[in-house]
């Protein structure tokens, strides 16, 4: 099963965000929008694992594999190794999703200081959402029944 990445596709930021994760694994991961058509399987399983906690699953991206779903800073290494592994062998994910209007800070003037401080804010909009739904948050799920060595976690939750 191919690794596939959910973010909040109501969110421009988590948007940037994900076609990022997208470009470094150069298409490896199958990036969806989380209220999407497509993700609505991965949605359910995810909110039923959550006791249907729509605040814990829009928080935060979740990366899902044949083994585990993670959820906050789990899904880092999995990317980092799906980045490597690009530099070799390129996935062939297309990054299809139109990009959400919402949240996103506005250009005032079209002159270089209004787009440089577009720009920095929108880095910092950026740092901020990770540290707030990535970096504070770790969930990892475990779909196989035999947990393994020094895991300890097996079809729980681990915190």
């Amino acid at each position: 099963m191919e690794k596939i990445l959910l973010y909040n596709d109501r969110c421009s930021i988590c948007y940037r965000m994900a076609r990022i994760a997208w470009r470094i694994t150069r298409g490896r991961i199958k990036i969806l929008g989380m209220y999407s058509e497509e993700a609505r399987e991965h949605r359910s399983k995810i909110l039923d694992i959550l006791g249907g906690n729509e605040e814990i699953y829009s928080s935060m991206p979740w990366l899902i594999d044949s083994k585990k779903i993670r959820g906050g800073i789990s899904i880092l290494p999995p990317i980092i190794l799906e980045t490597l592994i690009s530099v070799a062998r390129p996935g062939n994910n297309a990054f299809l999703d139109p990009k959400p209007l919402g949240c996103e800070p506005r250009i005032e003037n079209n002159d270089l200081a209004s787009r440089i401080t577009y720009r920095l804010r929108t880095i910092y909009l950026m740092i901020s959402q990770s540290y707030s739904s990535i970096l504070t948050k770790r969930y990892i799920y475990h779909h196989s029944g035999s947990p393994k060595a020094g895991s300890g976690c097996s079809n729980k939750w681990k915190h």
